[in-house]
C-alpha cells in the first residue's frame, strides 16, 4: 500500500483527470499484486473535500487542489489495511494547508498517548472533537478501529457510543486511527497504525508532508 500511495502522489494523479479515473488505477494495481479484496476507495478533491464528499465524481482535478484518498478494507492474505492520505495536487503545501495538516497530526499523537494497556476506548474518544448537531449527536468521522488480522473480530470506537459501551485495551492490539480537519474551503485527513504497547509506543505507517 505504501508503494501504491507513492504511485498515486508521484505518477498517477495529474491535473485534468477526473476523480473517477483515479480509483481504477489503484484497484488495478492491487489486483495485479494479489490482493484478495481491494475494498473501496474514497477520492475527494478541491471543494469536494469540505464538506467531505465521499462518492467520487466526474469533478476535474485541478493544480493546487487538496486531494484525499481513503482506501479501506484492502485485504492481502487475510491482513486488512486502511489508509488515508492527502496532499495538494502538483503543488506544495500552502501555510494554511500546513496548519491544517499539523492540527491533524497533533490530534493523532494526542490520541495515541491514551492507548495503553488497561486504558479504555472512552479515554481515547475523550480526545476527539465534540462535533454536535442540534440534537446533540456525536460525530462518527473521528474513530479508531481494529486492523490487520484483528479486523475479523475487532472493535470500533467513536464518540457516538464508546462512552456508554467502552472497551479495554490490551497489549498488542492493533488499531488504525483516522483524523480529519477542516480549514477554510478544504479538508485534510491522515491515518496511522498503532500497536498497544507495554509502555510507550510509536505510530507506524505514517507519511508526513
Amino acid at each position: 500500500m505504501d508503494t501504491a500511495f507513492w504511485h498515486l502522489k508521484y505518477e498517477w494523479v495529474k491535473p485534468g483527470m477526473t476523480q473517477k479515473q483515479i480509483p481504477g488505477k489503484v484497484m488495478g494495481y492491487l489486483w495485479d499484486h494479489n490482493f484478495q479484496n481491494a475494498g473501496f476507495a474514497v477520492v475527494a478533491s478541491g471543494s469536494n473535500t469540505n464538506p467531505y464528499h465521499r462518492p467520487f465524481t466526474d469533478r476535474i482535478v485541478r493544480p493546487g487542489d487538496m486531494i484525499i484518498f481513503d482506501l479501506a478494507g484492502l485485504c492481502f492474505k487475510g491482513y486488512v489495511v486502511d489508509y488515508i492520505r492527502c496532499w495538494p495536487v502538483a503543488a506544495k503545501f500552502t501555510p494554511e494547508q500546513k496548519a491544517a495538516y499539523k492540527k491533524c497530526y497533533n490530534t493523532l499523537m494526542l490520541t495515541l498517548k491514551a492507548m495503553n494497556p488497561g486504558g479504555t476506548s472512552a479515554d481515547v474518544c475523550g480526545q476527539f472533537p465534540r462535533c454536535l448537531d442540534d440534537e446533540g449527536t456525536w460525530t462518527g468521522l473521528e474513530s479508531i478501529h481494529s486492523m490487520g488480522l484483528a479486523m475479523h473480530e475487532g472493535l470500533m470506537a467513536t464518540n457516538g457510543h464508546s462512552f456508554e459501551y467502552s472497551d479495554v485495551f490490551e497489549r498488542n492490539m492493533y488499531f488504525v486511527r483516522s483524523v480529519g480537519r477542516e480549514r477554510s474551503h478544504h479538508r485534510q485527513g491522515i491515518s496511522t497504525y498503532y500497536v498497544v504497547p507495554v509502555r510507550g509506543g510509536s505510530a507506524r505507517g505514517h507519511v508526513s508532508w
